[in-house]
């Protein structure tokens, strides 16, 4: 089986490389895999076996494309309220 990881790596992001070196080290660990793509910001400790490609990123914030408008609306709608039940998993007799 072919499978490749991709990791995309903005700006922001480059103050916090722990989680993703972590992450790697989990994925050479227990994964089987050909690639191992980084795209954006590429952290010093990469050596060459990972295939680097570097993008841009200029967008700002990462919720820069986030329509805001409806949100207040979207979100009250998918709150839980009274009329929902919370359904137990284990028998009451357990």
């Amino acid at each position: 089986m072919e499978m490749d990881i991709v990791y995309v790596l903005g700006k922001d992001y480059a103050n916090s490389f722990n989680e993703f070196r972590y992450s790697v080290r989990s994925a050479e660990k227990n994964l089987v895999f050909d690639n191992l793509y980084i795209l954006g910001v590429k952290p010093t400790f990469i050596n060459d076996k990972a295939i680097h490609i570097p993008i841009a990123d200029n967008l700002g914030h990462k919720y820069d494309n986030v329509d805001y408008r409806d949100w207040e609306t979207d979100r009250k709608s998918t709150r839980l309220n009274s009329s929902h039940s919370a359904k137990s998993r284990m028998p009451s007799s357990a």
